[in-house]
């Protein structure tokens, strides 16, 4: 293999898309025979072939200046007037090239429309290496990278059109993957700010729930691809966090990214929600907060805060949201240690539930055994409720494990403070 030959097939293994090679094949075979001029104006060609080819891509994927610009193309073809300037311009504006590539690629096609003529002077190798190189390096060789007008309609496409993405979380989630690897880094936070303006522009609109889950997962798997540090100033986020913080918590709180953001963002955000009163928007916030805990992410002092807020709510909001099989077991006790009617009725109400029995399983021995002992307390008290439970439990239309069985059982003989106390009644209708 000769030194151009190993030079040609180097660059073509740089060449991004399949489509670049047709062309880039032929102008190779033009230069390795020394025909320099067919060499220069096939390498033109290829360029712009390939601008213009991701101009439609661009287009296709719904970027709006990139549609004006193909038509613009193809209404100028139909005419018959050249297009390679129009091209080169318009892939200017879509933010395929930037304004360098641009004054290259303006040489390039200075020197092109010199060299096109075989009464004008042949193109040196130089020349023509130029130009090859050139191709790899300014179109080529490039990933189709998005730009600002592109991220801007995408974010707008999401909000708007229900059918622009499919429903499923896996598939938005790889659409957005793929969008976020075309993008460069610089442009995350201005795609960050992009969306969450979407975000806000229809949070409160409820037949808009899968456009703004769709547009949390974009910003969810948009900071776990960056490679740009979530402390930067660039994003912004405390900024967008004291002034959206509901929307910034739909839009981007998730476990798999809570370890990425700052300590002060995280501590806004779990204040925000201490904070919220709007019982709407509590519940949205609780299961994400929820879902933090239970993945074991929240930091123990940030939970401590969450649980604050939770023990100033009634039971039955707060009892699904505590993340925490404990927890919930504690606010359970507590409750039902009240001894009040009111507070230990939507407690009952829930241990009767289909989810109760999987949460009493969890429970370790100890715990299950004095729960058995507080729920025969209870009925001891005259709760109706509770002395009902402990009916359907003894004769098996409710499932309990055996060491709350056992707990419910020695309280027959056993009162609170341990002493030895018969419940005649009680053990009569349990044998029975």
């Amino acid at each position: 293999m000769t030194e151009n030959e190993k030079w040609i097939d180097d660059l073509r293994n740089q060449i991004t898309y399949d489509d670049d090679k047709i062309l880039f094949d032929e102008t190779s075979g033009c230069f390795l025979t020394k025909h320099y001029r067919a060499a220069y104006i096939l390498s033109w060609i290829t360029i712009i072939e390939s601008l213009k080819r991701r101009i439609k891509l661009f287009s296709n994927l719904g970027d709006s200046r990139a549609t004006d610009a193909v038509k613009e193309i193809e209404e100028a073809e139909d005419k018959k007037l050249s297009t390679d300037r129009l091209i080169f311009n318009e892939s200017k504006k879509c933010g395929i090239i930037d304004n360098a590539d641009f004054s290259t690629i303006n040489y390039l096609w200075e020197q092109r429309c010199l060299f096109a003529h075989p009464y004008n002077k042949q193109p040196e190798i130089d020349e023509v290496k130029h130009i090859i190189g050139q191709s790899i390096k300014l179109v080529l060789g490039r990933q189709l990278l998005y730009n600002k007008g592109f991220l801007t309609d995408l974010s707008e496409n999401i909000a708007t059109k229900p059918f622009f993405l499919p429903n499923e979380v896996e598939r938005v989630r790889e659409f957005a993957a793929r969008t976020i690897a075309r993008t460069n880094t610089d442009l995350h936070p201005f795609f960050f700010k992009t969306l969450l303006y979407k975000v806000g522009q229809i949070i409160e609109v409820p037949e808009k729930f899968n456009e703004l889950r769709k547009l949390r997962w974009y910003l969810i798997e948009l900071f776990v691809n960056t490679d740009l540090d979530l402390s930067d100033n660039r994003w912004s986020l405390e900024n967008k966090v004291t002034k959206f913080p509901y929307e910034c918590a739909i839009g981007f709180v998730h476990q798999d990214i809570w370890e990425k953001l700052p300590m002060r963002i995280k501590e806004m955000l779990i204040s925000y929600v201490v904070s919220e009163n709007d019982t709407k928007r509590l519940i949205s916030l609780k299961s994400i907060v929820r879902n933090l805990i239970e993945s074991n992410k929240l930091e123990e002092d940030l939970k401590t805060n969450y649980y604050s807020k939770l023990e100033k709510l009634d039971f039955n909001s707060a009892i699904n949201f505590y993340g925490s099989n404990e927890s919930k077991y504690y606010r359970i006790i507590t409750e039902l240690e009240s001894w009040q009617y009111e507070q230990q009725n939507p407690v009952i109400d829930h241990l009767k539930t289909e989810g109760a029995t999987e949460f009493l399983n969890s429970l370790d021995i100890d715990k299950q055994f004095y729960l058995g002992r507080l729920l025969r307390a209870c009925a001891s008290g005259g709760h109706w409720k509770t002395q009902y439970l402990l009916s359907d439990i003894i004769n098996g239309s409710i499932t309990a494990p055996d060491n709350l069985k056992a707990g419910i059982a020695v309280s027959s003989f056993i009162d609170r403070q341990d002493k030895y106390s018969l419940d005649r009644k009680f053990v009569v209708r349990a044998v029975k």
